[in-house]
């Protein structure tokens, strides 16, 4: 071929042709690219003010079209997300809600799609927009968000100026998607709802939606509905009628009309305007003259003649060219490993990377190669055969995950044997020829060279997660709500595309010229084993063969090849181990169950496992099993608490595992399965411990096809005594923290695991020799003769040498190439499969899941943004109508995100008589920022300025506190009264610890409200969170807010739960069994019992407890508790009926799913979800008494609590 640069004269007219041709292809593919498609997934349309045009959400960004379809014109071009819009009354503007500054903040642009401005600079998510008009005609911006960090779990609605400016509340009351009618006068907004939203269909409960309305001239509040299903998002045709959704009947979220006859007796008459079957409304939006809305459902939008009572919704086409986004990314994989397995003969490092398979030889110097290149299945589970021939992982290609094994089929030695010279009749019979298969059929999958590697997975949680206090909003807009503690949206780096982190493009690294010889592989051995026979050639792979070894119709993964080779065990299903007999391909379940938590290993010699399983009080226990079935089963730890984690000695005598029996803390422990070992001397068993770890070091790979060496490994068979291996259990450790990702030694000699955060650590048997070896880390296994420890950690993988402790980074080198569009499929799919196979109610409440899965594929598949695929995966999952569901993928990825800070103050905007403007203060948050500087701030301050810099005219002081979180401000304050400006030093803090601030302080006015309604008789706690920071301040508060009283209110309300019920029902469910009283003390002082007796502080004095409908998950179980043993009176509302165990699955890009896998019933046999405790007393809180800071539902405790005691005196 001849170089370009020496492209001979005479090409040169050739090459301007090809240049001319080259343009004319570009400019039709240009126009190709140019032509209109159909809009595939229009969502969140608003309507101009006179019903002749649309706007609407389209692949992340705004379009406009006409309100009769056709060709659309994009308005905005932006990586991260433009959501909700609304059009300002004279039709010239749009608002939107936007993602593109990390944040949800309101935008608004020009309606040709020219002067973009942002209005808000928020850190919270601000939800809902919408253009009105005022008392007065002046337009002006609705919305909605959780700004204040308030203990109440619900929005609050505000409002803002067309410009810019201070976020002012329309009214005092909580509520969400504020719509102010065209006087001006009313406001209609939505009240509860906050743990689901409409994608969660036919909730029926409390915290059901109900429309209401605020009359601003009589400050007077009315509902609109009141009922247990959902009714929201109203919004005005006139100023005597409105629209809303509901779901009240079809079973279906339709369009109704609110006609307002008579104001003075609060009564509205309805009508059903559509009639969607199954599909719900989703948005819709009211022209400003009332005479058309537009309207989403599934993937179309419609409008409805509003001025036709007979009307039918009429669907749109629209088309619009190609919304431009890549549907491809570059993604670096070198730190996104989540798995590794070294091969029996140590030479070769397999890995998971974002899902996908890799392999590279140990030495330093060799390149990475992709076992699984061309597949956007994840892949898990690897798993190397014991000879180290083959390699088997888990893969989700066909929708459902099935185990296959990948060989090698081309080496590089293979290729320079292809460069040969000599003539083939010369290279015939010469050995090592290029593998030829052995069979006449083409391996399946078979994959072609290559270089590129990929990424991921993440294992599922197994622990029921905190749930707290409300959270910051997530990064997330269409996630779930998140009930647990605050924290700000984190920081993420800004990707090419939302939703994804990327690493950096990095330089390749140098590769040296020669490799020292101690780094070479040695001379191998003379064998006379063909190609495909040769577990070698993996340290020289290029070219693999793929093929399926376990492929049903179930779920099967986890594949565990016996030492043997002659067998796979594997999970199957919920919690299934199935055996595989490798030789005959036959499969039997050995052990039948649903835990999906089922660990194992197999014993050395391939006659049993040892596996932990929970049972149906989750107490996990380790047994042992006969892999052919012969016996039953025999449980060898036999504890009502956790073992887990099992881990044989090479020689099958000893088996060591991690429990929790004596304390909250995992621990090692070990258990001699041949109790000879048991009478040992200290000498003999000293001596045990040496010969085992030198003949461990003599391990080798099983051989190949060596049949009468199948036992090479187990010299002896060892009868096992099993019936009384709980009775000879011994603990190894004794740590206040978690030791878990343990392994032992071939020789049982060495105990590697993690210790809490102190880090990975290495023991001998007896406990001496502790060293640390690194950070905590994911431990995958030892080498074959236990001298190496594989770890992953923080993305990458390593080797420890335990003798020396010396460590190697075993890193991979390549990106790979991420069709956006697979990916999204893939995750739809597991996310599906993971539900269907988990979901705590095995019927699927009578859903044809895998039908419904079909039609919302059908969604996903013109998904192109990560929040179109949360939304639409979020509804998938409201089909199902339950709790604790849903999807959140990653933050979004922004420069220009940054938290705000918080001076702890309530403030409104002033101008001062020279002009200037500030914020006045109105109130100080105790032990706040503002109550804490050198000069505490106090109500009446005016701040004039923040590091000297005066406030512009539509300047926020939030706007001017962004990014300053954590860092020391110059606050100038104008005191009344005085003529002299101060400064003061202050230091911002963020949302989460202002949310902590409010809490203190909304504590306690509590207490002290409590004292003053009892004259001092009663106590009052209130539980934040049913998680362990909350049950120690439950616990250590109790002695001080019960000393000296009769009685005590404990307030669960706006608890999102957690874990902790039991543990506080030990201290309030405690019957008196006795008293004490020590010498000298009064001996009429009854009641009394020494604290060092008791595992929680105990109260046995009546209890009234406090509920409501933001009581959510395991606070619910604790006030169903209460009422179940009758320990008191329960008050205030009814809780939410959200009641399931839960745990998190991680998708490949770090997305997560709730997984709810367990149900909670009570003695009865009544479902805890979609039934809430219900109070003794019930007491509703009002709009008024939220704008009046009235809590009847203490004050009505308190009052039931003092008439008891009362009776109790008059009858005692």
């Amino acid at each position: 071929m001849t170089p370009l640069s020496a492209a001979p004269p005479n090409t040169t007219r050739r090459r301007a042709a090809l240049s001319l041709a080259g343009l004319l292809l570009a400019s039709l593919h240009g126009t190709a690219a140019a032509e209109p498609e159909r809009v595939g997934l229009p969502r969140f349309p608003s309507v101009s003010p006179d019903g002749s045009e649309i706007v609407f959400s389209w692949g992340g960004d705004l379009w406009r079209a006409s309100s009769e379809g056709g060709q659309a014109t994009r308005l905005t071009r932006h990586r991260l997300d433009d959501l909700h819009s609304s059009w300002s009354p004279d039709g010239e503007w749009i608002t939107f809600a936007s993602m593109r500054d990390g944040y949800m903040n309101l935008w608004r642009i020009h309606r040709d799609g020219s002067r973009l401005t942002q209005l808000t600079h928020s850190d919270q998510h601000l939800r809902h927009p919408a253009y009105a008009t005022d008392e007065d005609g002046e337009p002006i911006i609705t919305f909605s968000a959780q700004l204040e960090a308030d203990v109440y779990r619900s929005e609050r609605p505000y409002w803002i100026a067309p410009e810019g400016g201070e976020l002012l509340r329309l009214h005092d009351a909580f509520g969400s998607s504020p719509q102010l009618s065209p006087d001006g006068r009313h406001v209609a907004f939505t009240r509860d709802g906050y743990y689901h939203g409409w994608n969660r269909r036919h909730y029926h409960g409390p915290d059901a939606m109900n429309v209401w309305l605020y009359d601003r001239d009589e400050e007077r509040f009315m509902a609109l509905t009141e009922r247990d299903g959902d009714d929201g998002d109203a919004q005005w045709i006139d100023d005597d009628s409105l629209l809303f959704m509901s779901d009240r009947e079809l079973d279906t979220v339709n369009l109704y009309r609110a006609d307002l006859d008579d104001r003075d007796t609060d009564e509205a008459a309805f009508a059903r305007l559509t009639s969607f079957d199954r599909r719900d409304l989703q948005h819709y939006d009211v022209s400003q003259d009332g005479s058309t809305a537009v309207l989403h459902v599934w993937d179309t939008l419609y409008t409805l003649d509003l001025d036709d009572p007979s009307a039918e919704p009429q669907p749109l086409t629209l088309q619009a060219a190609d919304d431009g986004r890549d549907d491809m990314e570059l993604r670096q994989i070198d730190r996104d490993v989540s798995e590794a397995a070294l091969s029996p003969d140590g030479k070769t490092m397999a890995y998971i990377a974002y899902g996908r398979v890799y392999v590279r030889h140990t030495d330093e110097h060799s390149p990475t190669r992709a076992v699984t290149p061309t597949t956007h299945a994840r892949h898990r589970d690897l798993a190397w055969s014991p000879d180290g021939l083959y390699l088997y992982f888990t893969n989700d290609e066909d929708n459902s995950e099935s185990i296959y094994a990948a060989s090698v089929t081309l080496t590089r030695d293979d290729i320079r044997r292809t460069h040969d010279r000599r003539p083939r009749e010369e290279r015939r019979s010469e050995p090592g020829e290029p593998f030829e298969p052995a069979n006449d059929e083409a391996p399946a999958m078979q994959q072609e060279p290559a270089t590129a590697p990929e990424p991921g997975s993440d294992p599922e949680t197994l622990d029921e997660p905190d749930l707290g206090i409300p959270q910051a909003d997530p990064d997330d807009p269409f996630a779930p709500v998140d009930p647990g503690m605050p924290a700000d949206p984190q920081a993420q780096p800004g990707p090419d595309d939302p939703g994804v982190i990327v690493e950096p493009m990095q330089e390749p690294v140098a590769e040296p010229e020669s490799i020292p010889e101690a780094q070479l592989d040695p001379e191998p051995p003379e064998q006379d084993l063909p190609a495909d026979r040769d577990p070698a050639r993996w340290h020289e792979a290029v070219q693999f063969a793929i093929e399926p070894v376990v492929q049903s119709e179930h779920n099967d993964r986890n594949a565990s090849p016996s030492p043997d080779g002659e067998s796979l065990v594997f999970r199957r299903g919920r919690g299934d181990l199935a055996i595989l007999d490798l030789g005959s391909g036959e499969t039997r379940t050995l052990v039948e169950g649903w835990d999906s938590t089922l660990r194992w290993r197999w014993s050395p010699d391939s006659r049993y496992i040892a596996y932990a399983q929970n049972d149906l009080d989750f107490s996990a226990n380790i047994f042992i099993v006969p892999t052919d079935g012969s016996r039953d089963p025999v449980n060898i730890t036999r504890h009502p608490r956790n073992d887990i984690n099992p881990r044989w000695s090479a020689d099958g005598r000893k088996l060591t595992f991690i429990s929790n029996r004596s304390g909250d803390s995992y621990d090692l422990y070990r258990v001699y399965l041949d109790s000879e070992l048991d009478t040992y001397t200290p000498r003999e068993i000293s001596t045990y411990y040496r010969d085992a770890r030198v003949a461990a070091s003599e391990r080798r790979p099983l051989p190949v096809d060596a049949e009468d060496e199948v036992g090479s490994r187990s010299e002896t068979e060892v009868e096992l005594d099993l019936e009384n291996a709980w009775r000879r259990l011994e603990r190894v450790t004794a740590s206040p923290s978690h030791e878990f990702a343990n392994e032992m030694t071939p020789g049982g000699d060495r105990y590697v695991f993690n210790a809490g955060d102190e880090g990975l650590f290495v023991m001998d048997w007896d406990g001496s020799d502790r060293q640390r070896l690194g950070p905590s880390a994911n431990v995958q296994h030892l080498s074959t003769t236990g001298e190496h420890v594989v770890y992953v950690n923080e993305g990458r993988v390593g080797m420890i040498n335990l003798a020396n402790g010396n460590q190697r980074q075993l890193d991979i080198a390549g990106r790979i190439r991420v069709d956006l569009h697979q990916q999204s499929l893939q995750k739809f799919h597991e996310a599906a499969r993971m539900i269907g196979e988990s979901f705590y109610r095995p019927d699927m409440k009578g859903l044809d899941w895998p039908a419904v899965v079909e039609e919302y594929e059908t969604l996903i598949q013109r998904a192109r943004t990560s929040s179109e695929f949360s939304d639409i995966a979020n509804r998938l999952m409201g089909e199902l109508a339950a709790s604790h569901m849903g999807v959140s993928n990653p933050g979004p990825g922004s420069a220009l995100r940054e938290p705000a800070g918080r001076l702890g103050i309530q403030h409104e905007r002033v101008v001062l008589g020279d002009g200037r403007h500030g914020y006045r203060v109105t109130e100080v948050i105790p032990d706040g920022p503002a109550a804490r500087g050198p000069m505490p701030l106090e109500p009446g301050d005016v701040i004039t300025e923040i590091d000297l810099q005066p406030f512009e005219e539509r300047e926020t002081l939030m706007y001017r506190l962004r990014g300053r979180v954590d860092q020391e401000v110059i606050v100038s304050v104008v005191r009344p009264g005085q003529r002299q400006a101060y400064r003061t030093l202050l230091t911002p803090v963020n949302y989460a610890e202002l949310s902590r601030l409010r809490y203190d302080a909304f504590l306690e006015r509590h207490r002290q409200h409590v004292e003053e309604l009892s004259d001092g008789r009663l106590g009052y706690l209130h539980i934040q969170a049913m998680n362990q920071t909350s049950l120690e301040g439950f616990q250590g508060d109790l002695y001080a807010a019960t000393e000296g009283k009769e009685g005590l209110i404990i307030d669960v309300r706006n608890n999102g739960g957690g874990h902790t019920t039991d543990r506080i029902l030990t201290s309030i469910m405690a019957g008196e069994h006795a008293y004490t009283i020590p010498s000298g003390a009064d001996s009429s002082a009854a009641g009394h019992y020494p604290q060092d007796r008791l595992d929680a502080p105990r109260y046995i004095l009546p209890i009234n407890m406090l509920a409501n409908e933001k009581s959510f998950s395991n606070a619910e179980i604790l006030a169903h508790a209460f009422s179940t043993f009758e320990r008191g009176t329960l008050v205030g509302q009814q809780t939410y009926g959200g009641v399931i165990s839960t745990n998190s699955h991680t998708l490949i890009d770090g997305a997560t799913v709730r997984r709810p896998f367990r149900g909670w019933y009570l003695p009865d046999g009544t479902d805890m979800e979609h039934n809430g405790a219900m109070p003794d007393l019930v007491v509703e809180q009002t709009p008024e008494d939220e704008v009046a800071g009235r809590d009847r539902q203490l004050e009505r405790a308190v009052e039931d609590m003092l008439e008891q005691l009362d009776e109790q005196a008059r009858a005692g």
